[in-house]
């Protein structure tokens, strides 16, 4: 994916002000947000639109899908064993891995295996659902499961971005110091 720099600049501020932030309900809208662009402007890049009825007509979801897999389909060695559920479990957040489990059936939370399209796939639509839930007030985050909720998808969306920085963030330095040697 090509950045501009103005791009990756704000892409990067909003990942540094997530893993900054205490409050985990801030953490979670600053990590969404960086999630909703990066996922739109690979979309917008990959399938580029004359209008916005075009656009209308594939919803989120189908981004997000897109998007992820994507992501952890690449040759960045990075997500070559990327496994989001291992470290959920882990750190004893259950609430998403239910969620997931309830939907795909049990899911593989070895550390040496990586998870498959299936699992990546419903893993961040159950963020997704709970990006809605917060943003359209359908649930309030004051009792300890649903905290907890928000404390797992922040722990997944920190990871990814670990790794998504470390592979395409590596890629844009790399096209940005050959541009300012020509």
């Amino acid at each position: 994916m090509a950045f501009s720099e103005n791009e990756f600049k704000f892409f990067i501020d909003l990942y540094v002000r997530g893993n900054n932030e205490f409050d985990y309900e801030k953490q979670f809208f600053y990590y969404y947000v960086l999630f909703n662009f990066l996922y739109n402007f690979y979309d917008d890049e990959t399938n580029p639109r004359s209008s916005e009825n075009e656009r209308r007509r594939k919803t989120e979801e189908e981004r997000i899908k897109a998007f992820v897999l994507y992501v952890v389909q690449s040759d960045a060695s990075c997500f070559s064993n990327y496994n989001p559920f291992a470290q959920l479990n882990i750190c004893k957040y259950s609430e998403l891995i239910t969620k997931v489990e309830e939907k795909i059936g049990k899911v593989n939370m070895d550390y040496s295996r990586k998870s498959n399209e299936k699992e990546i796939k419903a893993l961040f639509i159950e963020i997704y659902k709970v990006r809605c839930d917060i943003f359209h007030g359908s649930i309030s985050f004051t009792n300890d499961e649903l905290r907890r909720l928000l404390f797992a998808c922040n722990e997944v969306f920190k990871r990814f971005f670990d790794f998504y920085f470390q592979a395409f963030a590596i890629n844009y330095s790399k096209g940005s110091d050959l541009e300012e040697k020509k």
